[in-house]
């Protein structure tokens, strides 16, 4: 059961028909894992240079998600970018920093003890941040939202991206480690220009079917969402936070 449904107010009679044509399981939604080349996420930190993530895409009618998971060099990353795919649909994102911290597998159950809240500046956004120590390990939160639409009633944002990161030598995360890795997030077509011949992205005709096998979904779903023996990924995968509006407000469909 997802936390939230999707919402919508005035749909044109097309859109409505795929909405409710694309509630069939699989219909129009794409899950697999890709690779960098055709990934949206970029990652230029030092920490990271080296390794190779796993990564996860997710897509359906509404909203584009990915999922990028680090394990190496002393240090943890995992990172999940949310997009609207088109015109009136927003991102309602729902998470306070804490809450949004404990929904990775990693980190549940574990006592925490917080520090202070920052922000670094990204190339796209203000992301803020907030220390933590569980286990005796040091680690960050971090979360933003932006690229919201003026005629979006309530201003939610276009795209989100949150996550955290964990020093796992047991040394302290240092303030520069968490500037250079969250200053050198991207996002391609954002923060670096997308070439004619650049892979396209996971999904990006809505209105094929899904031709991926249920095991190649079956594992892309298990990497991006984990499990409760398991050390890495978000439970909640896929998220499913957008949301259509209009001028006049909104309303509520069920999936």
């Amino acid at each position: 059961m997802k936390m939230f449904q999707r919402k919508l107010s005035v749909v044109p009679l097309v859109g409505l028909v795929l909405i409710l044509t694309g509630c069939t399981a699989g219909q129009y939604d794409k899950i697999s894992e890709v690779a960098p080349e055709k990934s949206m996420l970029r990652f230029y930190g030092e920490a990271q240079k080296g390794l190779t993530p796993k990564r996860v895409a997710y897509a359906d009618p509404w909203e584009y998600e990915e999922y990028a998971g680090f394990n190496g060099n002393g240090s943890r990353l995992e990172v999940f970018y949310l997009a609207a795919a088109g015109e009136e649909i927003s991102i309602e994102y729902p998470y306070h920093l804490h809450r949004m911290v404990n929904t990775w597998q990693y980190n549940a159950g574990k006592s925490k003890i917080w520090g202070e809240a920052y922000h670094v500046e990204n190339p796209m956004t203000q992301i803020e941040y907030q220390r933590y120590t569980q286990n005796g390990e040091s680690c960050a939160g971090f979360h933003a939202g932006w690229d919201s639409a003026n005629d979006d009633p309530v201003r939610r944002p276009g795209r989100v991206i949150f996550g955290y990161l964990c020093n796992t030598d047991k040394g302290r995360l240092s303030d520069a480690s968490i500037t250079d890795t969250l200053s050198n997030i991207g996002i391609r077509g954002v923060t670096e220009r997308i070439r004619r011949n650049d892979a396209q992205q996971v999904a990006v005709n809505f209105g094929e079917k899904d031709t991926a096998s249920s095991e190649s979904r079956a594992s892309a779903m298990a990497i991006a969402r984990g499990s409760s023996t398991g050390a890495n990924g978000n439970r909640n995968f896929p998220f499913e936070f957008s949301i259509v509006y209009d001028e006049l407000g909104d309303g509520t469909l069920n999936d």
